[in-house]
């Protein structure tokens, strides 16, 4: 599905903060970024061993119908 292309803009602007303040952002963002990361992987893990499954529901079903029709 292709978006519609549309005007956009972005303004960046610094975030003026004192050092230690920044240390404890930075420390945040990368504990954040890290969860999301692991997060993200279990969920693509879950989701292929779903699609696994269903795949082999599907065969398994398939297989059954096929050695039906053929006695």
């Amino acid at each position: 599905m292709v978006r519609a292309k549309t005007p956009s803009f972005i303004l960046e602007l610094p975030l003026v903060v004192a050092p230690g303040d920044e240390r404890i952002l930075l420390a945040r963002f990368e504990a954040a970024r890290r969860i999301y990361n692991a997060l993200l992987g279990e969920a693509l893990r879950r989701q292929r061993i779903m699609r696994e499954a269903k795949r082999l529901v599907f065969l398994s079903r398939y297989r059954e119908a096929r050695t039906r029709l053929s006695e």
